[in-house]
């Protein structure tokens, strides 16, 4: 007879070969986070004033307006339009959620205190303009704060609501995209 470890040693290398495949599938690429939104999940919740549902080529234009009217009611502030002064507009640029590329269009905007400023977001993803120099500022948001705006959406605010100053803000989604709002 032969001697029990010349079977048992390969028969347990290919045993814990196979358990540390197993184990590793489970462990790593199982689990690996994937991006993405899932509507199934118990700890998803939906943020006020987003929308629910991101824009498809599906929908048809005539169902694009029907839910932007909600959203307008959300954030009644959105589409007031200035009794006196004009309206400074900030563009959030396509493409802004890269770091590195421009995002804020003027990344520098002067308003007057009878001016009304307006945040539009023309990327494709969802984005913020907070007041502050980033999410560790104790005081961020504290000004202004439009939430988070989804592609296509617009937020506005009367400067002499914020009032006269010089005020840096950011995104909270993509803290590396900052701007900044003096008001005279």
């Amino acid at each position: 007879m032969g001697k029990p470890g010349i079977i048992a040693f390969p028969v347990l290398l290919v045993l814990g070969a196979i358990t540390g495949y197993l184990a590793y599938d489970m462990l790593v690429i199982q689990s690996t986070p994937v991006m993405g939104i899932y509507d199934n999940s118990p700890y998803r919740k939906d943020l006020a004033g987003a929308q629910a549902q991101s824009p498809t080529p599906e929908n048809s234009a005539e169902e694009q307006p029907s839910e932007e009217a909600p959203a307008a009611e959300e954030t009644p502030a959105a589409e007031e339009t200035p009794s006196e002064g004009s309206v400074v507009t900030i563009s959030i640029l396509k493409g802004s959620s890269a770091q590195g590329a421009p995002d804020f269009d003027p990344d520098a905007a002067t308003a007057s205190l009878s001016d009304t400023i307006k945040w539009v977001n023309n990327d494709t993803t969802y984005h913020t303009a907070t007041s502050g120099t980033g999410i560790d500022d104790e005081n961020s948001g504290s000004a202004f704060d439009t939430s988070l705006l989804a592609p296509g959406k617009e937020y506005s605010i009367k400067a002499s609501e914020i009032g006269a100053g010089e005020y840096e803000y950011y995104c909270q989604a993509h803290p590396f995209m900052v701007g900044t709002l003096t008001i005279e």
